[in-house]
């Protein structure tokens, strides 16, 4: 049984506004990065912990104020925090260029697909979900994307860049248009169901906005790879 719960009207809207910002800026530092061989890892990181922050201080508001019957992040910000913090520790220093590694198999591979699935699996298994709280296909589709689809992807983006892998820009671009798929289906959901004309343009709001920065983000991840990939070809 799903029991009836209290949210902000717009909670989940404002916060995929506010995370689709936070990944935004993680992919401009991403991009500067792989364009300009920027040594901007710290940067990186520090921004995703923002992200980790915010994302963790809304599950506390809705579990803890609002005693919302939902999923638990707890896994994905243990895992993804610890990846975090292991990437500080071991950027590189001032001045040092960051070299990527452009092909999947060489001798990293063994210990970046160790850690996404070691992370992955332990974050699956303390996800805390009341499947009977889905309705209908719209509600069972953006939330497998948040649920499982989100973080598993953010899981293996940070492992690789943590390792140095080339495919963590195409992850955080996959990423980004997730986030525009699940806005449409967002605005979606809102016209078909909701009569209140106040909500319906908030939340379209929310959602054009957070559109235009995923659609912005995925164009700067796609020049930064064709630069990289010019450069390399030069080298």
């Amino acid at each position: 049984m799903c029991d009836f719960t209290y949210v902000p009207m717009f909670g989940d809207e404002f916060l995929r506004l506010i995370l689709s910002i936070l990944l935004f800026f993680c992919c401009v530092i991403l991009a500067q990065i792989f364009m300009y061989k920027k040594n901007w890892g710290v940067a990186f990181w520090s921004c995703f912990a923002i992200f980790l922050v915010v994302l963790g201080g809304y599950g506390y508001v809705i579990h803890r104020l609002y005693l919302e019957n939902t999923f638990s992040y707890d896994g994905f910000i243990s895992g993804a925090g610890f990846l975090t913090v292991v990437g500080l520790l071991f950027s590189k220093s001032k001045g040092e260029e960051i070299i990527f590694n452009d092909k999947l198999i060489n001798n990293d591979t063994p210990m970046f697909l160790t850690s996404f699935i070691v992370f992955s699996i332990i974050y699956v298994l303390t996800v805390d979900y009341n499947f009977e709280c889905i309705y209908d296909a719209s509600q069972l589709f953006i939330e497998a994307l948040q649920i499982i689809v989100y973080p598993v992807l953010l899981l293996l983006g940070l492992t690789a860049f943590l390792f140095r892998f080339v495919v963590c820009i195409y992850v955080f671009a996959i990423c980004m248009a997730l986030f525009i798929i699940e806005d449409m289906v967002s605005v979606y959901y809102i016209l078909s169901l909701i009569t209140d004309e106040s909500i319906t343009v908030e939340t379209m709001m929310l959602a054009i906005i957070s559109t235009i920065i995923s659609i912005m983000s995925i164009c700067i991840l796609i020049k930064a790879k064709r630069v990289y990939n010019r450069r390399r070809v030069n080298d």
